[in-house]
Parts: structure tokens; sequence; C-alpha cells
């Protein structure tokens, strides 16, 4: 299955990349008015997220921008029911964008860009350099051909 997330290097957002974000955004900023989550919901949303989009070497942008927007969100809906809290949530929104771009660039500086879900499951030879496949996997115990 194929994720509509862009991938690094990608210049243009589809649809589906809008979608997501503006979804994304969306279901931050109605968490966050959950008083018991909230900030678990802003301080380690944006971490998690970071690393699980570097892990598939996905883009930094859409992933800094859903969470800006979340901020942006969160700003609008407290503006509008409480009157206040607007620089907080101002900042907050840089902040939310930042911790989630700085978590993908350290995931992405970590993890190796060969690394592929592919190669993940396969368990470590015997130090050949032979190429692995997807088939080798399914093969544990049998000698290589």
């Amino acid at each position: 299955m194929t994720s509509t997330i862009a991938v690094q290097g990608q210049r243009r957002w589809t649809a589906g990349t809008v979608g997501w974000v503006v979804g994304g955004a969306v279901a931050v900023s109605s968490l966050a008015w959950v008083d018991a989550v909230f900030l678990p919901l802003v301080l380690l949303g944006p971490v998690l997220a970071g690393v699980v989009v570097g892990l598939r070497h996905g883009a930094r942008l859409p992933l800094a921008a859903t969470w800006f927007l979340a901020g942006l969100a969160m700003l609008a809906s407290d503006w509008v029911v409480n009157d206040e809290d607007r620089a907080f949530h101002l900042a907050l929104a840089f902040v939310m964008a930042g911790l989630a771009s700085g978590a993908h660039r350290l995931t992405m500086l970590v993890v190796p860009a060969g690394l592929s879900r592919s190669t993940r499951d396969v368990p470590a030879g015997d130090g050949s350099s032979r190429a692995v496949s997807p088939g080798d996997a399914s093969r544990r115990g049998r000698a290589p051909r």
C-alpha cells in the first residue's frame, strides 16, 4: 500500500497530502480541548510523529505544517470560545512545528537512507555481502542458493 504523504524531495503536494495535513491538524486541535491529554499531545505528539515520519523517510514540510496548522486551529477555536490565550497558542504552533521538524531531522540523521521496510525483518546472516531480496526472509534456515 502506498502512502499519500509526500516523500523527501517531492516538490508538489497532492490533494492526498493536503488532506492528511488538514485532517491531522483538525484531529490534533480537537483533542487539545481534552485537558487530560493536552500536555502530552502538544509535547510528545510532535516528537513521536516526527520520529515515525522520519523512519518512513517521509517529508518534513507536511509534518511541520500539520502541527503548525493544529496550533493555529487551537488559536482560532480558543479565541472564539474563550477569547484568551492567543499569544500562547501562536507560540505553541511554532513550538510544535519545531519539535516535529527536529525529531524528523534527528531520525533522518540516525537511520541510514538505504534502510527500507523490506530489509528490516531479514535476520543477520553470516556477514557475506550478497544481495538481500524480500524472498530471503521466508527461507530462514536454508542454505543460500
